[in-house]
């Protein structure tokens, strides 16, 4: 029984989750996708397939990079120079995502379980979709401003004081305006490019898994800043501690992820000194060793018994 792992060599997700595979009488085959595919790759017409060496019975994939379903898997690519010729790597971009779409697709109709799916990335990475989803399914979110019109964010963040901006794909910490982001001048740039506004929404950073409609774990993060996402982005340290995630709380995530048709999920929500919560976004393929070693989750095991049944 093997289960495909993709993941860039230094994640430790790679080794967690080899590890927990093998715990569960699983073979893994681990994939470096620093420099996809990273080894030849050949579909064959008598339904073959070869990822360095053939592949056998698949049970699972986990693809711990969904950046190789995006546009970002231009940075995974060998030999790529958008500089020189950009046509030709988006090209070359087009054909790699294609066949490893392909790839992971046909193992799905084989019967293998692929995590997380496309069409689930692709919703991942559209946050204003999300929230409407959320929005629509009576979970609390934040008020939520996506624009390219100055003006617009401009009276956003004269309502509501301390206001958070972030790209609407994600992909970068959130961070809180200050008055020379309301400069005239860089608040033209909106037309270029939209960004998502909310409110700044006080309370605990938490995070909760969900793996199948289970909760399989949750954690609290520690922080001085107003997001233990900046200590991630200046390659700190975050300190973490293991949640217990009460029915509230479980019923949002579990809620949140349905809403996407998520089958494994990290939520990230706020929880107020009152109780109460907010929901902020789903992340697919989520970072989970760090939190499976300090806050003992067991996360890794509970994909591991999915991936090799």
């Amino acid at each position: 029984m093997t289960v495909l792992l993709l993941a860039p060599s230094t994640a430790s997700e790679l080794d967690s989750l080899a590890a927990a595979v093998e715990r569960h009488d699983g073979e893994p085959r681990r994939v470096a996708i620093d420099n996809w595919p990273g080894a030849p790759m050949s579909l064959r017409a008598d339904g073959s397939i070869e990822l360095g060496d053939p592949l056998g019975d698949v049970t699972g994939v986990y693809v711990h990079t969904p950046a190789l379903f995006t546009m970002d898997a231009i940075s995974l690519l060998n030999g790529v120079d958008l500089d020189e010729n950009a046509w030709a790597t988006l090209t070359q971009l087009r054909e790699h995502r294609t066949t490893f779409e392909s790839l992971i697709g046909i193992l799905a109709d084989r019967g293998a379980t692929v995590l997380p799916s496309p069409g689930a990335v692709r919703t991942n990475r559209r946050k204003p979709l999300q929230l409407e989803r959320f929005r629509a399914a009576g979970l609390p979110v934040p008020e939520t401003l996506v624009t390219t019109e100055p003006a617009t964010a401009e009276r956003f963040c004269e309502r509501h004081g301390r206001v958070v901006y972030k790209p609407v794909a994600g992909g970068a910490p959130p961070a809180v305006v200050t008055p020379d982001d309301l400069d005239e001048e860089r608040l033209a740039k909106l037309r270029a490019a939209p960004v998502q506004f909310q409110p700044f929404v006080p309370g605990d950073d938490l995070r909760v898994y969900v793996l199948d409609g289970q909760i399989v774990g949750g954690m609290r993060y520690e922080s001085d800043r107003f997001s233990f996402k900046l200590d991630q982005a200046a390659g700190e340290d975050v300190s973490v501690s293991p949640l217990d995630v009460d029915d509230d709380l479980a019923e949002t995530a579990r809620r949140a992820a349905d809403a996407l048709d998520v089958r494994f999920g990290a939520v990230d929500l706020r929880r107020a000194s009152d109780g109460s919560h907010t929901l902020l976004e789903v992340n697919q393929a989520p970072a989970f060793a760090g939190a499976d070693e300090t806050a003992e989750l067991g996360v890794a095991d509970a994909l591991a018994e999915l991936l090799v049944d």
